[in-house]
């Protein structure tokens, strides 16, 4: 079975993106997680939540470190995107390193597994700036399945079952990406 790290977005101090109501992505990332990792876990997988709660140099350093000395096989931190333009900017998106093949994969996973969901899909985008990525020693990716500051993708959450439907996606992309690499899934 396989070990898997799941890091939340953000911490309590600086929470990320959020919405007039006050939902902050910080919260619904522990919220996905939690969902994520319970799927994952009845699976028979080892999961590990990296929190987060410091500055966001302090956390970045904190999480990746602890990822690294786990030594997981793969690393997922789920964000929701965020926007002043509340009527342009929306859709899903699975971020990775460049050049690496695995975390490609890993992101094309969870993104086939987005196409489930009722937003504009930009697919898998590559990023050399952001540290998560570069600084873990397995494949490691970014989720942003919507836009948290947009009207509608927002209304998302408020279904009875918006928050597992995310975090669901999530493990079942993770499952896909384990089997295509050899792994077993229960």
């Amino acid at each position: 079975m396989a070990k898997i790290a799941l890091s939340n977005a953000h911490c309590q101090k600086a929470q990320g993106a959020q919405y007039h109501d006050e939902r902050t992505e910080w919260l619904y990332a522990q919220q996905v997680n939690a969902v994520a990792r319970d799927w994952l876990e009845k699976l028979g997988h080892e999961v590990f939540l990296i929190e987060q709660g410091g500055s966001a140099r302090e956390d970045l350093n904190k999480s990746v470190r602890e990822i690294n000395q786990l030594g997981v096989d793969c690393a997922v931190e789920n964000h929701l995107n965020g926007s002043s333009d509340k009527k342009a900017t929306y859709g899903s998106e699975c971020i990775c390193y460049p050049g690496s093949k695995s975390g490609r994969m890993l992101a094309a996973d969870i993104m086939d597994c987005f196409r489930y969901l009722p937003f504009k899909q930009h697919g898998v985008t590559e990023r050399r700036d952001l540290g998560f990525l570069r600084a873990t020693n397995c494949p490691a990716v970014i989720t942003e399945p919507f836009f948290i500051t947009h009207e509608h993708e927002n209304r998302f959450l408020d279904l009875d079952r918006g928050i597992e439907v995310v975090g669901n996606l999530i493990a079942e992309g993770i499952l896909t990406w384990l089997t295509r690499q050899g792994g077993l899934h229960g």
